[in-house]
């Protein structure tokens, strides 16, 4: 990176602002996958805590709001990789691709951005009390709750709407937002080994993982 000024340098597997990154008391972190949410979160939690951007009275623009703070972790599952797939064709600095045989083997031996999902997933649930995103204002609430802020139901409104993936109508980086997208692009054999790195890497971990919206 040649402007070490705007970007975040890779320090010891880590990557650090160039100045000393100072953390105040009242901070919000959001961590997540590459590709599992991460924009959507962050615009929701953007919602929730000002007005202006509810209101459409201000506009800001995400990574001024919510700067990001990469860490070199590891990779992802079914609907990740799929959407991995189509954001390395959407963004110029990462390789395209149109082989979903060799982005599997990538993904899986964690050579793609954010390295091994798998590991990330081990390495948070430590730290959470994890749910998967199965209703978008039940979710919002406990976000709401969470970051200890109070809203209106009118408030509430506002942030649903305007993040609900179904209704937007704006730009394509959010493209679908739901479970079991995968299955349009996997194919059986790549479904199958998919399953086996799953059952080998995640075999003891205690949570349900949700491949498709007829699960529960």
């Amino acid at each position: 990176m040649d402007d070490t000024d705007a970007y975040l340098l890779n320090v010891k597997c880590y990557y650090f602002s160039r100045a000393s990154l100072n953390i105040r008391d009242d901070d919000v972190f959001i961590v997540t996958y590459p590709k599992s949410g991460t924009i959507w979160t962050q615009q929701i939690v953007s919602l929730i805590y000002f007005e202006g951007h509810r209101n459409r009275t201000e506009m800001v623009e995400t990574f001024d709001r919510a700067p990001f703070l990469e860490y070199n972790l590891h990779q992802m599952d079914f609907d990740i990789l799929t959407s991995l797939f189509h954001f390395s064709n959407l963004i110029v600095p990462l390789e395209a691709t149109d082989n979903m045989d060799h982005l599997m083997e990538l993904f899986l031996d964690g050579k793609v951005l954010g390295s091994l999902w798998f590991d990330h997933i081990r390495g948070w649930y430590d730290f959470s009390n994890a749910h998967s995103f199965q209703d978008l204002r039940s979710s919002v609430f406990q976000i709401i709750s969470f970051l200890e802020k109070e809203l209106s139901e009118e408030e509430v409104d506002a942030v649903v709407s305007q993040q609900d993936i179904g209704k937007r109508t704006e730009g394509n980086f959010l493209r679908k937002g739901i479970v079991g997208d995968w299955k349009h692009h996997l194919t059986v054999k790549q479904n199958e080994r998919f399953d086996r790195v799953f059952q080998r890497k995640m075999k003891d971990f205690p949570l349900k993982f949700i491949w498709d919206t007829d699960e529960e």
